[in-house]
């Protein structure tokens, strides 16, 4: 045996041992909820140590063998060629689905070893028994596919009749195909964004398991109680700044490789991201509610449940093939596995949370809301709006096709049509936090502070809607963006003056987690302004160019300066131009996009380039190199107002989620 086949022999003997050590941990815990007595602590510490220990083991094997240029695993030689860097080749890990569910899986049996870890004398034993059989159980349905339907670590057999074969062992007679190179994945898969999009994603995803494990359980002993809520914030919070890290990526590498102008495509994928992404805001906000001493458990447990439940369609669409989307992977088994899974969970889940709804109901229900419960209950009715119309435009094409005969897709223009009052709302609602309590406090201190914030917002908003040349809906929404972005920085100035300022102010230090939500949604805000831009403004232009013939596009003087062509040492063909644009007869800026042909794929990739401001981008693609009919190259020119601030905004969510996880030292 060859080191390459050792390593594949390890790796799928973690995964064995990882699907072993699962089925013990879940029976150990079965027996620990109605014998005590026959299992130790010890046991059930050591069973989630190993299955983390086991399949980390296979994703090293896994990673080793892509490092390895380990050809004859079909899954490498798909992921990989012999002249990517080492950096590509780790996208291997999570470019395919099997390699992808194993990843998936591994994080998984992560999050049961940090659950088992912060839990000590803060969750109840049995319910940590319970816990840990709703995580194992997760981990299960995704490991049995791992191991029987996707193997990562099946190798290429040629069999004696002339066949080929994928299988871990070799089969009677069959001898090894080792190919001299692999294909390697997409070109434009190889990005730094891609890279880091989809672990990032991960880490989120999963970690909304554990408020839905946690809370799962406390539903079956009946014993939910303020101390798990604050248990449960930080790790919501963690799992939340993942989540927005992963989209905030994809949405950058879209940008940036794809071109079109696009950030964001209404994909079914990119929306099974979105949804669960929204549903997290509510659950954040009803924890925080809860700790503040409100009433919110009811809207605790539903979007715990709906998170986890969203997660989990998502995968099976993502896994399925059920929908079309450029980022689901081929149609198999996983679709029947996924949907009993959803269905075991809704049943288990509903039915204990029905059991459970009449003890969860306010105490204090005969006394008046506050303003800002009255805010905090109507900004979660429109966050579950939203996501109804999201999932309707989702699975639309199955919908259609039930009800017409025929499939049918929701084009962009129907989601934002749809959608946009209810985001408009949420805006406002947002705006309108940081001035509920002083409505109820301080009437006149009111009004002064919202004409105040009124006046800002729309001063702003009348000068950037003139500046992109908006319309009134355009300004409506400017609007509401800089309400909400001058009430919350007002807000700041009200509470922390300027010695916020100083971080040795020990104020400041004290109360971090509310300077995080501040900075937070002003990042909203600024998202806001940035979507808006683009979505409202962006202008597209096609066109024809010869170095000696400029063009006027879009306001800029464009002139081709030169075009080479050069074949690179991968035998990749890269054709790239050097476009000028002037203002006032003056040069403003260079961009060089360029288009390669890879041999290997038969395919051509075009790598846009863009020249960014704060008031706009200027993207160029070329589109066609040396028309054979006339030899104009084709451009594709997408001038994006305020696209930057999609960025930064999203730069400061991100923020703003980190530095409310900071807590002050004991003095």
């Amino acid at each position: 045996m060859l080191l390459n086949d050792y390593i594949g022999l390890i790796g799928y003997s973690g995964v064995v041992l990882g699907l072993i050590f699962t089925t013990g941990l879940i029976f150990s815990n079965l027996v620990l909820v109605f014998k005590k007595k026959f299992v130790s602590t010890w046991l059930l510490k050591t069973l989630t140590l190993m299955i983390c220990f086991c399949l980390a083991l296979a994703v090293l094997a896994l990673g080793i063998l892509l490092f390895n240029n380990a050809f004859e695993f079909p899954l490498v030689f798909d992921s990989v060629e012999k002249s990517m860097p080492w950096f590509q080749k780790l996208g291997g890990l999570w470019s395919g689905q099997a390699s992808s569910l194993l990843f998936w899986s591994f994080i998984l049996s992560f999050g049961i070893v940090f659950v088992t870890r912060i839990s000590k004398s803060i969750i109840p034993e049995k319910n940590l028994a319970i816990i840990t059989i709703v995580l194992g159980i997760s981990l299960l349905f995704f490991l049995v596919p791992v191991l029987v339907i996707s193997n990562p670590f099946e190798k290429l057999w040629q069999m004696v009749n002339g066949l080929t074969k994928m299988a871990v062992f070799p089969p009677e007679n069959a001898s090894l195909i080792v190919p001299v190179d692999g294909v390697g994945m997409n070109p434009s898969l190889r990005h730094i964004a891609m890279l880091l999009h989809p672990p990032f994603l991960y880490l989120g995803l999963v970690g909304f398991f554990i408020p839905f494990a946690v809370l799962t359980a406390a539903l079956i002993r009946g014993n939910l109680d303020n101390k798990m809520i604050a248990v449960l914030m930080p790790v919501s919070i963690i799992s939340w700044i993942f989540l927005t890290l992963g989209m905030f990526l994809g949405s950058w590498w879209a940008y940036t490789i794809l071109g079109w102008g696009g950030y964001w495509g209404w994909d079914a994928v990119e929306i099974s991201g979105l949804i669960p992404w929204l549903l997290s805001f509510g659950l954040i906000h009803s924890l925080a509610m809860q700790l503040s001493g409100k009433k919110f458990l009811r809207w605790i447990i539903v979007f715990s449940g709906l998170v986890f439940i969203s997660i989990i369609l998502g995968i099976l669409i993502t896994r399925s093939g059920i929908l079309e989307s450029v980022h689901a992977y081929s149609v198999g088994i996983m679709g029947p596995v996924l949907s009993v899974f959803i269905l075991v969970t809704i049943c288990i889940f509903g039915a204990s949370a029905i059991n459970k709804w009449p003890s969860l109901k306010r105490s204090d229900a005969v006394k008046k809301r506050s303003a800002v419960d009255n805010l905090t209950h109507l900004f979660n009715y429109v966050l579950l709006v939203l996501v109804v119309i999201y999932l309707m435009g989702q699975t639309f094409p199955l919908t259609s096709q039930i009800i017409n005969g025929a499939k049918q897709n929701w084009v962009p223009e129907q989601y934002e049509h749809y959608s946009s009052p209810f985001l408009y709302l949420l805006l406002l609602v947002t705006a309108a936090h940081p001035l509920a309590d002083l409505f109820e406090k301080d009437r006149k201190k009111f009004i002064k502070k919202l004409s105040l914030t009124l006046a800002v917002s729309l001063v702003a908003a009348v000068f950037l809607t003139l500046k992109i040349k908006g319309g009134l809906s355009v300004f409506a929404g400017f609007w509401a963006a800089f309400f909400l972005i001058a009430t919350w920085l007002n807000n700041f100035i009200q509470e922390f003056h300027f010695s916020a300022l100083f971080i040795r102010n020990r104020k400041f230090k004290g109360r971090c987690s509310r300077v995080g939500s501040i900075i937070l949604h002003l990042g909203v805000g600024l998202l806001a302004i940035g979507i808006i831009g683009q979505e409202s403004a962006s202008v597209t232009y096609e066109f024809g160019i010869t170095d000696s013939e400029p063009l006027e596009i879009g306001g800029y003087l464009i002139g081709l300066d030169e075009m080479t062509q050069v074949i690179s040492s991968e035998g990749i063909t890269i054709s790239k131009s050097k476009l000028s644009f002037y203002e006032n007869s003056k040069r403003v800026f260079t961009l060089s996009p360029q288009i390669n042909y890879y041999p290997k794929m038969n395919m051509l990739y075009s790598l846009p380039m863009a020249d960014t401001t704060l008031l706009r981008d200027v993207q160029v693609l070329i589109k066609e190199w040396k028309n054979s009919m006339d030899g104009l190259t084709i451009f594709h020119v997408t001038i994006n107002p305020l696209m930057i601030w999609i960025w930064i905004g999203g730069a400061m969510l991100v923020l703003g989620g980190a530095i409310s996880l900071i807590k002050p030292r004991p003095n």
